[in-house]
């Protein structure tokens, strides 16, 4: 069990369907933010989980870009 969830989102729909689907407990925070600038501080997770995100970007200089900030 996580201690400590980070959701992150472009998408202030995709947010909150997530809390409109999902139980939203104390451990959970939800950002909305852009993948290649993530709101968060380095080091603040141990594991991503990215889902429907990759063919979103046009380059593959993009992709290894945030793949490099994750």
């Amino acid at each position: 069990k996580a201690r400590k969830l980070i959701m992150v989102d472009y998408s202030e729909n995709m947010l909150n369907a997530a809390k409109e689907r999902f139980e939203i407990g104390e451990n959970v925070q939800m950002l909305r933010g852009e993948i290649s600038n993530l709101p968060l501080e380095d080091d603040v997770a141990e594991l991503c989980f990215c889902m429907r995100l990759f063919h979103h970007m046009k380059t593959d200089e993009i992709r290894l870009n945030v793949l490099k900030e994750l």
